[in-house]
Parts: structure tokens; C-alpha cells; sequence
């Protein structure tokens, strides 16, 4: 048994409405996949605007072109509610990336 600590991974999250996904969201997304062992990218609803997509749509499109990154994870609006807070081997630290 080693005495050294444990690290967690490092976790990010970048939330946005992909309303469409942009060379911007890209950028910031191949950037991020670098800095953290994990992305968690969150797709937002936002009642105020009408939407180009619908979000099964974007849900395809950012899992389409983050295919290539194994470490990267497409949310929909339905976030565990934990995500943030929370204990127990749900609950995650989160860095947000943007």
C-alpha cells in the first residue's frame, strides 16, 4: 500500500448553447481536453431565444465533432443534480471552462 496521496481528476465544465457549435466552442473545447482528464460539456436551454437546433440535434452535432476526444462527455439539460455538490461516489469538483 503506497502512502502517496490519491489526486482526483481534474473536471471541467463548459456549458453553452451550441446554438450551433462554432469554431470558438471547438477552440475552447480542443484547448480544454488537454488541460483536464475530463470535459463535460453541458448544452443550455434558453427560453428567451429561438433556437436554430433543437437540442437532440446539438446533442449530434458536439458529440460528432468531439468523437475524436475520448475524455470529452455531452450533457443535455437533464444534469445529474448532484454535479456540482454533493458527496458519495456521484458527486463531482468541477472546474468551468469558458
Amino acid at each position: 500500500m503506497s502512502n502517496e496521496p490519491t489526486l482526483s481528476p481534474r473536471i471541467a465544465v463548459y456549458t453553452g448553447s451550441f446554438d450551433p457549435v462554432t469554431l470558438g466552442h471547438l477552440h475552447i473545447i480542443r484547448r480544454s481536453v488537454l488541460l483536464y482528464d475530463q470535459l463535460i460539456i453541458g448544452i443550455g436551454l434558453n427560453a428567451t431565444k429561438q433556437p436554430l437546433f433543437d437540442i437532440d440535434q446539438r446533442i449530434e452535432l458536439l458529440k460528432l465533432v468531439t468523437k475524436d476526444f475520448p475524455n470529452v462527455r455531452v450533457e443535455s439539460p437533464a444534469w445529474p443534480s448532484n454535479l456540482f455538490v454533493g458527496s458519495g461516489p456521484e458527486s463531482w469538483s468541477a472546474v468551468f471552462d469558458r
